[in-house]
């Protein structure tokens, strides 16, 4: 157990019998009513994000996920399965809990899958991927920092902005939260 106001950014916490990992933390409320924490929190299992109030000196379950170094070797369309690489057991995700992030799974990259209670519950994707750029517009578009780029399409078949030197057979990084063009991989 610990207290609401020490449940930071990345923990995972249990309140009402749901399991919840904790996106930002805001604290309120005057000096004499006492602390009032905010907490904006992600629902482990449908992935649904809400916010949860407490006084800062109530009581929270402190969760700890069991996180294994995993490979992705396919999609069934109902289910992303992943193999653990020690013990070469495999495990189905569910879609929902993949998310919109699928299109950066390629088979055999390397990803942390989360479990609680025996059952998978979390992926955690790298902040930065390489990718390969399939195709690249030709028109120019103007950034937020001026500089002009040009639209792209990866081989997973996302599209982003990237600038007007990459060409197509190009290995990019991408930032996998923002989904934005980060750097050129150098040969």
């Amino acid at each position: 157990m610990i207290k609401a106001e020490e449940a930071r950014e990345g923990r995972v916490i249990q309140v009402g019998g749901k399991i919840y990992k904790v996106l930002g933390l805001e604290f309120g409320g005057a000096a004499k009513a006492g602390r009032i924490v905010h907490l904006k929190v992600q629902n482990i299992e449908n992935q649904a994000i809400t916010a949860l109030t407490f006084h800062g000196n109530d009581m929270v379950d402190d969760v700890t996920l069991e996180r294994y170094s995993m490979e992705y070797i396919y999609n069934d369309g109902a289910n992303y399965y992943f193999m653990n690489k020690e013990t070469y057991e495999q495990f189905p995700v569910p879609t929902s809990i993949v998310g919109d992030s699928a299109s950066y799974l390629k088979e055999g990259s390397g990803i942390i899958v989360e479990f609680y209670d025996g059952r998978p519950v979390n992926i955690e994707f790298p902040r930065i991927i390489e990718i390969k750029v399939t195709s690249c517009a030709s028109g120019i578009k103007e950034g937020s920092s001026g500089a002009p780029f040009k639209e792209a399409i990866l081989e997973n078949g996302m599209e982003i902005l990237v600038p007007q030197f990459i060409k197509e057979g190009d290995i990019i990084k991408v930032d996998t939260q923002s989904r934005k063009y980060i750097d050129r991989v150098k040969k």
